[in-house]
């Protein structure tokens, strides 16, 4: 800040400012203290002024002292105020004295802030740099990239009004790079840059993937923890890291151990576990070419107590039907954990469904009783360790209460065990399971099988509609439903409700409708009569205006208004023609709605039929008449006949037929009332029917479903089966089995052959039966179990006739698992040998079988003429290698054995072990590593960064032998893409030696195209002329920016000659004076609403310049008079163009009165927007985890492109508990005008996340 001058001791002015040095547009505080005779001057008037650096005085104010003797005032400085030093008097107007001070005034200089997406990156990666001035105003900046080998690169545009800018660029080389911003004075302010940044830049990236997961074990338990490393590299050392707490309050302990990777990048360890909580992860630090990376943290919880799963759920009945009844649930529970469980109850509810017709299936509860149901007390079980039992719930908990099945083809359980958590777990989160059940759904289909006309009187006529159930499902699930049947004839509408059973039944489900019409003029003698005649039927008595007339249609349908869900809406309606005919004789009738047939095997194979016969006359039937039923095949006629007693009018006979069949197939039924002719009828039409009748037989299947057991030498299995009828329906009689046959069998050596007796339900609709057999293995040797075969017979004494036997037979190879050892062995490290060097191997032997090895074995190894035996005692653990253990020895190559390896070109070492003891398998007793010499040819690209359009580009590459051997001729492709336009380079190399290469470069003339990258392709060894040791790394391909280069230039020659140049192309003509044809014209693309720097230059060989006139649109802009006139006149303008096509004409007149006219077409089109929309980042609603370290959060929203080009954006997000390094999301192509939804899970550290989305 400034201090004014001090007076003597006794009266002076001190006067200062808040500052020292300020900006245009600043506020400035000038305060001062005022003393006189050693005293403060309250009340002191005081005048304040300013003055610039040119002496004009900028600011005064008069003040008076407060009691102190202190005051002030504040002015703000303009925009434009001059820079310099200002002088500040302040002026005691009482007692004549001043105090002075200063201050300075000049332009701030522009912050910039600067970040990239990427904290590391590899080459040929794409990386962005972005920020914004702080300033927030629109200025040029510059990039400064600098290379690790010291090679600067430039980049700069405009940034946007708010002071945004962004850069892209792609290292082509590892190494620290360092990246700055920079800006030169603009708006008023100084030029700044921004700090400095680096950016690690490698050949690969890294990860590391653990074999593990979380969960929870028993303590002391030995957990095998291993993964691998990608790429996969041999001889690396990975960081084992594990944080341990006794409680989740206690302190943590950190423990790390080193691991060597194997020749895969594999590695492995065995960690004994206390009772506490782990987090488990590896890390690497990454080598010279390769990033390090960090795994996946695992959570495991260690302690000895119970742990409750739920192994199985069964429903009663086990085949569900819609609309039958689920009385229980029985589930199985196991305890894994180590110590009993005591106290826990089971719970399950059903998901609901929405249902046919929009009805909504409620949730039911289903939990064990508790002492709160009197009488269904149960107490809650005790479950020993590796103990399971079985738990019935009932629906609300109670056992007298049922279920009824709605019609959905699923239903769906969530079971949990230990509910509501009154048992302390080893894991709490696999208590739950969910069961699914495939729900068998039928349909109703209501039916109107026969309608017709009965006529009592002149005024009284009954209408009658048999209406049946022909579907495979109720019409009700829950209660009998009522269905309107209506008949109609005019303008005549008669409603009857019929109710339908809630039973399922085999056979329909028919009920007789019968309408009773009468007009006013009827007698009551007519209605009783026709009551009479109409019987145990469903009526209704209608009065109504008329009768149907004599030829007049009527119309039965049922559920007119589609209120019942049926398998089919189409067969609802019977319609008949009146006919007024009354006739004083009876009439038998058969109607088809009156019969049902069924296919019977308790006495032998038959067909039973049944029916009624009714008279339907006006007159009784006095005497007794036959009813026969015949049946004909192809092959064969059977016929019955049967004596029906007299009838009355509207009674009706019952009969019934049992008819024997040889065969399955179609039959025609025929049954005739009165064949004979012996009663006199009004109608002897109706006295027959013909039914065709299907007897078909079922055909079972078996099949094995799943075992569970111990599949090993002396050990037991209970299997699974699933018997299906594929065939007809079958409903066997009551009390009835089916039988199913099973044993084993291993070559033709038959054991443990048992027949079994499967009850079947008869009230269970379905036709899939599922069963299980307990067969215990026989205790032999495990050579002896080759081929051992699972054999299950459904029906095996063909007791239950089949169409086809065939299918009654399923066999299934089962592969036993003896506790045997397993050797394996494998060339683990082999370090890179060279001429006249000692080299030498790692050899490791594992026992990857289920039981200890004990004995001895030997190691056969050959590496060209070298060979070498090993034999080697167990000497692990004392006298055996466990299982998952390890045995290692080192081999070593001397000078001399390895240079005949090369000089013979041997590069495979084979190593096999043999050992007398029994093993599991002898396939992995033997490795095979190949050295490798050969030669590896690999491309690296060297420059440029940048493609410049329109214009003369040098592209350099390198190609290396990074192999072990030379590499003969060989050839080189170079495409470079632009746009569509694809330019193509041969190369021929002769041959390269070994850590030899080749740098090429060439001249490439780049299209006049609007991209924003091109492409670069390099492919080694196309033709695949050389044999290497890696053929994928052959092929080098990555996108390079392409910026445009507009620049034109017109040139006036002498006598008129015309020559325009157009980003270095010229074109010549001639004209003559005076002429107004145009000579010149190009195309090019700009962004709309962009700047652009337009230079244009006009020469004139023989003369000078007089004028330059430029027009846009056909308006002209301006005419540029050059002084003094030169022969080469050059000027620039800047110009904004807004979206669409403009004509840009550029007129040149020299002294001689030439003119030369140059056109430019320029197509302005909209630069790429993005808009952000509801972009978010959200904490966890449900987050559950003993461990506060690790969380995550969801990342959603939407992004769009309102532009007309398509956009690239990469997602970063900076985490400040992690200094600032970001987190790459990804990347994301939008096109011209569309839009992405984003939908991310992001984990994060446990402090607060911080967070920008840069695009």
């Amino acid at each position: 800040m400034g201090f004014g001058s001090i007076f003597p001791q006794d009266d002076y002015i001190r006067v200062w400012t808040d500052k020292e040095t300020y900006s245009p547009g600043e506020i400035v505080t000038i305060s001062y203290l005022s003393v006189y005779m050693g005293v403060p001057n309250g009340g002191d008037h005081v005048r304040i002024e300013v003055f610039n650096p040119g002496g004009r005085k900028v600011f005064s104010k008069d003040t008076v002292a407060d009691a102190n003797g202190r005051g002030g005032a504040s002015f703000q400085l303009s925009s434009d105020a001059m820079e310099g030093t200002y002088n500040v008097k302040a002026t005691s107007l009482d007692t004549h004295i001043e105090g002075t001070t200063k201050f300075e005034v000049s332009a701030a200089a522009i912050g910039i802030f600067l970040k990239m997406d990427k904290d590391k990156a590899i080459v040929g990666e794409e990386v962005r740099a972005y920020g914004y001035l702080t300033q927030r105003c629109r200025c040029m900046v510059m990039l400064e990239i600098i290379s690790p080998e010291g090679n600067p690169l430039i980049l700069q545009e405009y940034t946007n009004i708010l002071g945004n800018f962004s850069f892209t660029f792609t290292p082509n080389s590892t190494g620290l790079w360092s990246i700055k911003a920079k800006t030169e004075e603009c708006c008023g302010y100084k030029g700044g840059e921004s700090s400095t940044l680096t950016l690690p830049v490698k050949l690969h990236y890294s990860n590391i993937t653990l074999n593990l997961s979380n969960g929870s074990y028993p303590i002391g338990y030995k957990l095998p923890i291993s993964g691998f490393l990608n790429p996969p590299l041999p001889g690396e050392t990975v960081e084992l890291r594990i944080m341990y707490r006794r409680t989740l309050d206690s302190a943590p302990i950190y423990i790390g151990q080193e691991i060597e990777t194997s020749r895969n990048g594999n590695f492995s360890f065995l960690y004994t576990l206390e009772e506490g909580f782990y987090i488990i992860w590896v890390e690497w630090s990454g080598n010279e070419d390769c990033f390090g990376a960090v795994s996946k943290p695992i959570q495991i919880r260690v302690a000895n107590l119970p742990d409750l799963i739920i192994t199985d759920v069964k429903i009663m009945p086990s085949c569900p039907v819609a609309g039958s009844v689920i009385s229980s649930l029985a589930v199985t529970v196991k305890n894994v954990g180590a110590v009993k469980a005591e106290g826990f109850y089971v719970f399950a509810q059903v998901s609901p469904y929405l249902l046919k017709r929009g009805e909504e299936l409620r949730q039911y509860v289903w939990y064990t009783s508790s002492v709160s149901v009197t009488g269904y007390e149960q107490a809650p079980p005790i479950l020993e360790p590796g103990n399971e039992t079985t738990i019935y719930l009932w629906a609300q908990g109670v056992p007298s209460s049922s279920y009824i099945i709605p019609r959905v083809s699923q239903l769906i359980f969530n079971v949990t065990a230990d509910y509501p958590n009154y048992v302390n777990e080893l894991d709490e989160t696999n208590n739950n399971y969910t069961a699914v059940f495939e729900v068998k759904v039928t349909y109703p289909d209501l039916v109107i099988r026969y309608c017709d006309q009965i006529w009592i009187s002149e005024n009284t006529m009954i209408l009658l509609a048999d209406v049946s159930n022909m579907g495979e499902g109720a019409v009700g699930l829950t209660s009998p439903e009522d269905v309107m049947v209506e008949a109609s004839y005019g303008n005549v509408h008669l409603p009857l409700n019929v109710s339908f059973s809630t039973r399922i039944y085999q056979h329909p489900e028919t009920h007789r409708v019968a309408l009773i019409l009468h007009t006013s003029q009827a007698e009551g003698s007519d209605i009783t009569t026709a009551r009479l005649i109409v019987g145990s039927s469903i009526s209704k008595i209608c009065n109504v205006p008329r009768l149907p007339r004599d030829g007049e249609m009527v119309m039965f349908s049922v559920d007119p208004y589609n209120r019942v869900p049926e398998s089919d809406e189409n067969n609802n309606i019977c319609s008949f023609r009146v006919k007024q005919i009354i006739s004083p004789y009876p009439n038998l009738v058969l109607l088809p709605s009156d019969f049902a047939t069924s296919i019977s095997q308790e006495d032998g194979l038959r067909v039973l039929v049944k029916g009624r016969v009714r008279n339907l006359g006006l007159k009784n039937v006095e005497s007794e008449f036959t009813i026969r039923a015949t049946l004909k095949s192809e092959s064969n006629i059977i016929e019955e006949e049967q004596t029906s007693p007299p009838l009355r009018i509207g009674a009706a006979s019952a009969f019934s037929f049992s008819l024997p069949v040889e065969e399955e197939g179609t039959y025609l039924l025929e049954i005739s009332a009165d064949p004979y002719n012996h009663i006199t009828e009004s109608n002897e039409s109706d006295n027959l029917v013909s039914l065709t009748v299907e007897v078909n037989l079922p055909d079972l299947t078996i099949e094995l479903t799943g075992w569970v057991g111990d599949i090993s030498p002396g050990g037991g299995v209970y299997f699974n089966y699933k018997i299906t009828n594929i065939g007809e329906f079958w409903s066997p009689p009551p009390g009835s089995s089916i039988y199913v046959k099973s044993y084993i069998n291993i070559g033709e050596r038959e054991y443990l052959s048992t027949v079994d007796a499967l009850s079947y339900d008869l009230y269970n609709g379905s036709q899939v039966w599922s069963g299980g057999v307990w067969i215990e293995l026989p205790n032999l040797y495990a050579s002896e179990y080759e081929g051992l075969q699972v054999n299950l017979v459904v029906n095996p004494t063909q007791v239950i006739p089949e169409s086809n036997y065939k299918n009654n037979f399923f066999q299934s190879t089962l592969e036993v698992e003896p506790d045997l050892p397993d050797l394996e062995v494998e060339i683990f490290q082999v370090p890179p040998m060279r001429t006249g060097e000692e080299g030498f191997v790692i050899l490791r032997v594992y026992n990857r079988g289920s039981e200890n090895f004990v004995g001895s074995y030997v190691l056969h190894f050959k590496f060209g003429g070298l060979e070498k035996e090993i034999e080697r005692e167990t000497i692990l653990y004392g006298s055996s290698i466990g299982w998952g253990d390890f045995d290692s020895l080192v081999v070593t190559i001397s000078k001399d054995d390895w240079k005949e390896v090369l000089e013979e070109k041997h590069d495979l070492i084979i190593v096999n072990v043999t050992t007398n003891v029994l093993e599991a398998t002898k396939e992995n007793n033997i490795d095979i590593f190949e050295i490798g010499v050969k030669p590896d040819l690999v491309p690296r690209f060297l420059l440029p960064d940048n493609i410049w359009l329109s214009s003369l580009n040098t592209i350099s590459f390198l190609v290396e032998n990074r192999g072990n051997a030379s590499a003969g001729p060989f050839r080189i492709l170079l495409n470079i893409t632009v746009g569509d336009t694809v330019t193509s380079y041969d190369f021929y190399l002769s041959g390269l030696p070994i850590c030899g290469s080749q740098i090429y470069t060439v001249q490439f003339q780049a299209p006049n195209l609007l991209v924003s990258y091109a492409t670069v392709g390099i492919y080694v060894d196309y033709e695949d002329d050389v044999e290497e040791l890696i053929e994928d790394n052959n092929l080098l391909e990555l996108n390079l920016s392409a910026s445009p280069n507009l620049s034109p230039l017109v040139e006036l020659h002498p006598s008129g000659a015309l020559s325009i140049k157009w980003n270095d192309s010229f074109v010549n003509v001639t004209c003559t004076p005076r002429s107004y044809m145009i000579y010149g014209y190009a195309e090019a693309y700009v962004y709309a609403d962009t700047s652009l720097n337009l230079t244009i230059a006009a020469q004139d060989l023989d003369g000078v310049i007089e004028s330059l006139i430029l027009c846009l649109d056909g308006w002209k802009q301006f005419t540029y008079r050059p002084t003094p006139r030169e022969s080469l006149v050059i000027f620039s303008r800047e110009y904004r163009f807004s979206e669409g096509t403009h004509q840009l004409l550029l007129i040149a007149k020299d002294q001689h009165g030439a003119e030369g006219y140059y056109l430019l077409i320029l197509h302005a089109i909209r630069k790429p927007e993005i808009e952000i929309q509801g972009l978010q980042l959200t904490s966890p609603l449900n987050f559950f985890s003993p461990y506060p370290e690790f969380r995550s959060m969801h990342l959603y929203g939407v992004i769009r492109n309102t532009g007309s080009e398509n956009v690239n954006i990469s997602i970063l997000i900076i985490d400040r508990s992690w200094g600032g390094n970001g987190r790459y999301i990804g990347n994301y192509t939008i096109q011209g005008g569309g839009e992405i939804s984003l939908s991310e899970e992001i984990e994060y550290s446990n402090l607060v996340l911080n967070g920008y989305l840069w695009f």
